[in-house]
């Protein structure tokens, strides 16, 4: 019984997969911009934090899709892989790494570092929930500490405009260059440190923004 389980969640996963590829490239038309030219071609050649503005639930789905190739994991609420078998059968077969979001929990970290070191990569959405004023919120430190204790970089990636459906103004996706996060100074606390890491690919982001104008 759990094999026959097992078989329909793989089913379930691949049929979400095809249909998340064409919901993008036919109901989106995302264009993919790299802040380095050559980077298209070049790829990322290992495990790194992806990390992006949040401006809809259909992010992870997006980035997902136009970044396949690096075997992208993403977090997702752990209350909402179990609110059915089909959700979390979906969710699960397609890299998501379940997290509680209303608790301490560090179970995502350590799953986070397993993958990675598996040659997958990681997607973090950093304002930790979607924007409602259209302006992009504070980012939280959770992926500056992923990419320490990885021993990864970190590339951040923007959204710019809307997920017009089939018409209007294509949306853009600009991908940035790897990131290492820079040394603590002398005698300065570690969430002091992460958190000053995690305002400066903030304002990263925002410049890379600048480039779909």
């Amino acid at each position: 019984m759990k094999r026959l389980e097992n078989l329909l969640g793989k089913i379930c996963g691949l049929i979400f997969r095809v249909l998340c590829v064409l919901y993008v490239y036919i109901g989106f038309r995302p264009k993919v911009i790299y802040a380095n030219p050559e980077r298209k071609s070049m790829g990322f050649d290992k495990p790194v934090v992806f990390t992006c503005n949040h401006v809809s639930h259909k992010d992870g789905i997006l980035i997902a899709v136009l970044l396949w190739k690096y075997r992208i994991h993403i977090l997702s609420a752990k209350d909402q892989m179990e609110k059915s078998w089909i959700v979390g059968q979906v969710l699960s077969n397609n890299r998501a790494i379940p997290v509680n979001r209303f608790g301490l929990d560090t179970g995502w970290i350590k799953e986070s570092i397993r993958v990675m070191k598996e040659g997958n990569s990681m997607i973090i959405f950093p304002e930790g929930h979607t924007s409602k004023t259209g302006e992009m919120d504070k980012f939280r430190p959770g992926f500056a500490l992923l990419a320490t204790m990885a021993g990864s970089e970190v590339v951040p990636i923007a959204i710019d405009g809307n997920y017009n459906f089939l018409f209007g103004k294509r949306l853009r996706v600009i991908v940035g260059e790897p990131q290492a996060l820079t040394p603590a100074e002398s005698g300065q606390r570690s969430s002091e440190h992460l958190q000053n890491e995690a305002d400066r690919f903030c304002e990263i982001t925002k410049e890379l923004l600048k480039l779909a104008k």
